[in-house]
């Protein structure tokens, strides 16, 4: 029968470089699954994406954020939306390279 791996267990610098090549949505559910992946998800670089985008959406007062093909909505212009959205980068990655960032408001 075939033996059962542990992901944990392989080297550190493998780790990381997986965390690079995921897009923001996996990493977002991969965060969910257990105590050991939120760690490692937060702890990592994002790589590097294409585009990013914020932009406001008036009769919300919120901003939507793009990056590469996960979009964040209703996030709110106040000080307590800002620190959630703040919040929930630092659970998603420690780094992010984007090529073309582009901002309307």
């Amino acid at each position: 029968s075939l033996g059962h791996m542990d992901i944990f267990a392989l080297p550190d610098v493998f780790l990381r470089l997986l965390m690079r090549k995921m897009e923001v949505k996996d990493r977002l559910q991969l965060r969910l699954t257990c105590h050991a992946f939120e760690r490692i998800v937060a702890g990592t670089h994002a790589g590097h994406f294409k585009r990013a985008s914020v932009e406001r959406i008036q009769r919300k007062s919120a901003l939507q954020i793009c990056i590469g093909d996960t979009v964040f909505t209703d996030i709110y212009l106040t000080k307590q939306g800002l620190e959630r959205f703040i919040n929930l980068r630092r659970r998603l990655f420690n780094g992010i390279s984007i090529r073309s960032f582009e901002i309307n408001v």
